[in-house]
């Protein structure tokens, strides 16, 4: 079960990667999977290059991996104020104000990558 609970995760990146690039050259927006994936290409360049610190690196893991699990089959673009609020929302209902600033604080970060990026 494992296995293939694996293999359908694969075979459903890799439809969403070929949907992504048929997306990208009509000049249409990607999902936000595919852009954590390009998102993740830039940390490791940040870190390898000494922009950031291994711990800033670490850091940055959680809050991108819980928004691949909340949105990732969305498009990037189709993400809004309401998906990152209940994020939020879920640290500080349980207590936890700190990490709801450093969830906020990586998302700010994705999202502006993400208009860089175009």
């Amino acid at each position: 079960t494992e296995a293939n609970t694996r293999l359908a995760e694969q075979r459903t990146r890799q439809i969403l990667a070929i949907s992504d690039r048929i997306a990208t050259s009509k000049g249409k927006a990607i999902t936000t999977s595919t852009w954590l994936d390009r998102y993740q290409a830039i940390r490791d360049d940040r870190l390898e290059s000494g922009d950031i610190r291994l711990n800033t690196y670490k850091q940055k893991a959680k809050p991108v991996s819980l928004l691949r699990e909340r949105a990732g089959m969305k498009l990037i673009s189709a993400v809004d104020v309401r998906d990152i609020a209940q994020l939020l929302d879920e640290y500080i209902s349980t207590g936890q104000p700190r990490m709801a600033q450093v969830v906020r604080s990586v998302l700010i970060d994705v999202f502006k990558e993400a208009q860089h990026y175009g």
